[in-house]
């Protein structure tokens, strides 16, 4: 009887980073500064200056991306602001996509 031996062949794993998501505030004719500034800081965890900013850029622009996460932080992120604008009465519109 022969005895033989298996070589495992060699597997090379990478890990794989989650692909970014980006969450964008959009402007409306209703939602107020202090509600924008306040999911800022409270949900998706900007200093008051940098909510501060944001906002103003979401004002003139229409639009900004206020966050880069995983797809999975991206929809808390958005769930958790939509139902505190919701709360106050407010419209405000949040989009998330992958930003390849």
């Amino acid at each position: 009887m022969s005895s033989s031996v298996i070589t495992k062949p060699k597997v090379e794993v990478q890990a794989v980073k989650a692909m970014p998501w980006t969450v964008t505030f959009h402007n409306d004719d209703r939602t107020t500064f202090d509600c924008v500034v306040e999911i800022l800081v409270s949900i998706i965890g900007k200093s008051y200056n940098e909510a501060c900013q944001l906002t103003l850029r979401i004002h003139n622009d229409g639009a900004a991306v206020v966050a880069r996460e995983t797809q999975e932080i991206a929809e808390t992120f958005k769930t958790e602001a939509i139902s505190y604008a919701r709360q106050h009465g407010y419209p405000l519109k949040i989009t998330i996509e992958r930003d390849d």
